[in-house]
């Protein structure tokens, strides 16, 4: 079981993992980079005249869109660690209750199985854990 000390110390880490991707995910919706988007998308980009060029750029808006839509969807994990932390099932695997690792929390700061449920084929779907 986690103590209270190290609980603390992976709220800190998740915070500043949230913190960090909401600074690159504001990145992402800077004016500059959906102007950019906006324009390529609407044939305004002089350069983008030739057909190879437009599959390029429509390429481009293609993965910004995969990226933001992978930050959103961790960003979202971060934020249901956060109330795991609150409602004291942080570090309990959801399949069997007993704890995560210490490491694989580190490795992955959103776990919610240890590491042999994690790798069980057909187990059921993840429940929220009790409350020790």
């Amino acid at each position: 079981m986690l103590t209270d000390k190290k609980i603390s110390e992976f709220k800190k880490l998740i915070l500043d993992e949230r913190d960090r991707l909401l600074i690159e995910l504001g990145y992402l919706s800077e004016p500059s980079l959906t102007d950019a988007l906006n324009e390529s998308s609407q044939g305004g980009n002089a350069y983008a005249y030739h057909m190879a060029d437009q599959g390029t750029d429509a390429q481009e808006r293609e993965k910004a869109y995969i990226f933001a839509a992978r930050d959103n969807k961790y960003l979202s994990q971060l934020g249901d660690a956060l109330e795991r932390i609150e409602d004291g099932t942080y570090g309990v695997c959801s399949v069997c209750n007993k704890d995560i690792e210490e490491n694989r929390l580190k490795a992955v700061l959103v776990a919610k199985q240890h590491i042999e449920c994690k790798n069980k084929k057909g187990f059921e779907p993840e429940e929220k854990p009790s409350k020790k």
